[in-house]
């Protein structure tokens, strides 16, 4: 099983305090970096094909190209 991202080194230097004084915008960047990573490629967290996945802008999600499952940065596996 993967390790949980709230462990993994990056997200133990995020602080509440840091996180509520970001826009909304600010917050999902430096979510998605922690989570997914920094490249435009993501890993799909249902069928672990890493990919330039579709990304819904208005949801701030992703669909899968492969088999469509919607994530977003703090849904699903790692």
């Amino acid at each position: 099983m993967a390790q949980h991202f709230l462990l993994s080194a990056k997200a133990r230097t995020l602080s509440v305090r840091k996180v509520m004084e970001l826009t909304d915008d600010q917050a999902f960047q430096l979510f998605k970096e922690v989570r997914r990573g920094a490249g435009d490629e993501v890993a799909c967290p249902c069928c672990g094909v890493v990919d330039r996945h579709y990304f819904i802008r208005v949801r701030k999600q992703w669909r899968c190209r492969d088999c469509w499952h919607t994530f977003s940065v703090t849904s699903g596996r790692r």
